[in-house]
């Protein structure tokens, strides 16, 4: 079986919730009050609200209500399928209420719209939110980049004057650091020392002196240097430069004092991004993975959930593979591909407009020489250091939120065999004239596989990492299968998001998962009617189950439809447990298998109608299933 997915080398905005005390109050407050973004849509006691811009800036005004009363009477008595549930339409709010004619859309109260609905065991409180802004459909093909280079200057930081003796450098010495301390440039840090490492090359730790000083005398080559964290209030620091063919170093984003001392440091542990769980179901990430999340708060530093997505490519080759066509032909399949799939995962919320460069940028290293032909091998900040270098005459960086380097079809994999995702770690960005780029990837052989949409998945599943997700894939027994195109990029199957995943980016709205504590489960349950992941609309597409602070059950109903492919006996409800403290590729997301599922894949693993499994102490059955989804009840 091939395991082979993508592979990641390294704060969204949440939505809002807001409680007023009445209608009238709340119009008072929120018409005329400032908003973060044009057209957006706010609703509290029944009324609806837009962001608009006025002559005193963006500001909450009453929404239009274009058709309203068409539209009233289209929805009002027709049919709905769970009392208690609410939608919203033109400006007009309904419920669904049981009535002589059985469940029936009615106008919803205001009072109605603020309470709490009841079902079997669990209370549901009915909260505001703002709604994120939709996109129109992304157009087709990649722009041709026109402007011109971005600052003429590098962003160096100036290294100070050491405010101390230190040790004497011994003789031959063309390396000198001095690691101060982040709060007080008038002392050192008492880092260990450092790691580095040149391109292909191992990483080598070497010892600082105690009075913070750090000597060597390092060959010709590039070099990626990690300053190491003193204890773990710290997190150590990245640095790259290079030693020319004198033996003279130079640094990135540093000049050297008068003395020729580099001062650098660490960096203090970044604090957990401000989150309010809005949910208990909403678990906090305990991987302490600072670029990647298996919970929520979203990573700092990754690509915005919401909006226009302003991507660059960078068309790389070299003398040995040099590249053929021109680069807005070439990678259009990929572009547009990819483009189509977020679109539709993130329920209409992110589109990409790609730009890139002309002509191919020649890479002055010859195809292999970063390592990349051996698999999960290479120098992934040397080559993107060394592109970017490259390019940096040709494009201002400051306009965009991620970079691709795309190298030829013709690569070989034994030159570069895969492209890793680059997230990168808060301020450790990788430098240019024009700042730091925080997010990139490079291509690959394995952007070209035989089969179906390839390009487009590979890039995909790459940037799913700059959004900040996980690999779904494990290096040992698989837990959880080809459910997800964070498991395999290349599958001619089922690769759309998980509903978790969805939800983690703010793709599913609160009121789409249903959030139940295991706690309060009893053995009568509760029944909710899951509309499929695959199809874009308001509906209830979730239940998960909080079985601990580290733990919970996710249910979910999946198709043949959208980006699916499946055969209709696999079709069902997939339950799949996630743990907060283990990272996805050791196990933390695990498919719970219907009985008498065999497939190594879990191909098989959805539950049928009648079926039902027991997990961590809560029972799934699948009650029923006709167009409008799968009808579950999760019991103790």
């Amino acid at each position: 079986m091939n395991k082979r997915r993508g592979l990641a080398i390294g704060v969204c905005t949440s939505l809002l919730f807001i409680a007023l005390s009445s209608s009238s109050i709340a119009a008072t407050q929120i018409t005329s009050a400032k908003c973060a973004k044009a057209g957006t849509f706010r609703t509290s006691k029944n009324v609806r609200y837009q962001c608009k811009k006025t002559s005193k800036g963006l500001r909450w005004v009453l929404a239009s209500a274009k058709s309203g009363s068409s539209t009233a009477s289209q929805i009002t008595s027709t049919k709905c399928a769970k009392a208690g549930t609410f939608r919203t339409s033109k400006n007009v709010r309904y419920q669904c209420k049981k009535t002589s004619k059985g469940l029936r859309w009615v106008l919803a109260s205001a009072k109605s719209v603020s309470s709490t609905t009841t079902t079997t065991t669990t209370t549901v409180t009915t909260t505001t939110t703002i709604v994120p802004s939709r996109q129109t459909k992304p157009s087709k093909g990649i722009k041709i980049y026109t402007g011109g280079a971005g600052s003429l200057e590098q962003f160096k930081q100036q290294s100070f004057e050491l405010p101390r003796s230190v040790a004497a450098a011994p003789s031959g010495t063309n390396v000198k650091f001095w690691i101060y301390n982040p709060d007080s440039t008038n002392t050192a840090i008492g880092s260990r020392g450092i790691f580095y490492t040149t391109a292909s090359a191992s990483w080598t730790f070497v010892s600082s002196n105690s009075d913070g000083s750090f000597y060597a005398n390092w060959p010709p080559g590039d070099y990626t240097i990690d300053v190491v964290e003193p204890s773990a209030s710290y997190l150590r620091k990245r640095y790259f430069g290079s030693v020319n063919s004198s033996g003279v170093l130079t640094m990135d984003d540093l000049k050297p004092n008068s003395q020729g001392y580099f001062t650098v440091t660490v960096d203090k542990l970044a604090t957990t991004p401000t989150f309010s769980q809005r949910t208990s179901c909403q678990l906090l990430d305990q991987t302490n993975n600072k670029t990647l999340q298996v919970g929520f708060p979203k990573a700092t530093g990754r690509l915005p959930s919401n909006g226009v997505i302003r991507a660059l490519i960078i068309p790389v080759d070299f003398e040995d593979v040099p590249g053929k066509g021109n680069p807005e032909i070439v990678f259009a399949e990929m572009t547009d591909g990819m483009n189509d799939y977020y679109f539709h995962v993130s329920a209409n919320q992110v589109k990409f407009e790609f730009t890139t460069l002309r002509s191919w940028v020649r890479m002055p290293v010859s195809s292999s020489y970063h390592g990349f032909g051996t698999w999960s091998k290479g120098d992934a900040n040397g080559y993107w250091k060394l592109a970017l270098k490259t390019a940096d005459p040709l494009v201002d960086f400051s306009l965009f939120d991620v970079v691709y380097v795309l190298s030829p079809k013709e690569i070989p994999s034994s030159s570069i065999a895969y492209g890793p995702a680059g997230p990168m770690l808060p301020n450790n960005g990788l430098t240019t004239n024009d700042g730091p780029v925080m997010n990139i990837s490079l291509s690959g052989a394995d952007a070209w596989q035989v089969g179906s949409g390839s390009p487009w998945k590979w890039i995909s599943h790459e940037t799913g990492h700059l959004f900040g997700l996980h690999d779904l894939y494990t290096t040992d027994t698989a837990t959880y299968g080809q459910w997800d195109l964070m498991s395999d990029n290349w599958s001619q199957g089922v690769i759309e998001l998980n509903s978790w995943n969805r939800y983690l980016l703010d793709w599913l709205s609160d009121s789409q998962v249903v959030c139940l504590d295991a706690s309060n489960i009893s053995a009568a349950g509760s029944e909710v009617l899951l509309d499929p992941i695959e199809r874009n609309n308001s509906l209830t597409k979730s239940v998960v189950v909080k079985i601990s602070d580290t733990k919970i059950i996710v249910v979910e109903s999946r198709r043949n439809e959208g980006f699916d492919v499946m055969t209709s006996s696999n079709e069902g409800v997939l339950i799949y447990t996630v743990e907060m403290n283990i990272a996805s590729q050791k196990g933390g997301f695990k498919v719970q298998r219907r009985p008498g599922s065999v497939d190594t894949n879990f191909k098989d693993a959805a539950l049928r109608v009648g079926e039902k499994i027991a997990t961590n102490g809560v029972t799934i059955e699948v009650l029923s299933r006709d167009a409008n989804g799968d009808r579950v009840k999760i019991s103790k």
